[in-house]
């Protein structure tokens, strides 16, 4: 019984002192058309069958996450994720990737 219960303290430990960072995305486009254009994330944030979630707003394929302001280089978009996990994104505009064929990545 007591393996049990450090068990359970070390993991409760371990979800409490999870750190999460603002990460800022900046996206250009020389032909500076960004109508449709988002992002799909997964890995270091809330996720589940191919949804996110990020600040209680539910994402998906069909529903990128859209970028929220404007730089000098072009779009830009800010949000908290998980500083333990790698994040995965797509920067795309329904089925049409931007590269084409390319996922990048946060380590």
């Amino acid at each position: 019984m007591k393996k049990l219960l450090i068990i359970l303290l070390v993991l409760t430990s371990l979800t409490l002192f999870a750190e999460q960072i603002n990460l800022t995305v900046h996206y250009h486009r020389y032909n500076g058309d960004y109508d449709g254009w988002g992002l799909h994330l997964w890995g270091a944030v809330q996720e589940s069958g191919g949804t996110f979630v990020i600040n209680g707003q539910t994402y998906d394929w069909q529903n990128a996450m859209p970028f929220s302001d404007d730089d000098s280089y072009g779009k830009v978009v800010t949000f908290l994720v998980d500083d333990t996990t790698p994040l995965g994104f797509i920067v795309h505009k329904g089925d049409e990737k931007d590269p084409p064929n390319l996922d990048r990545s946060f380590d």
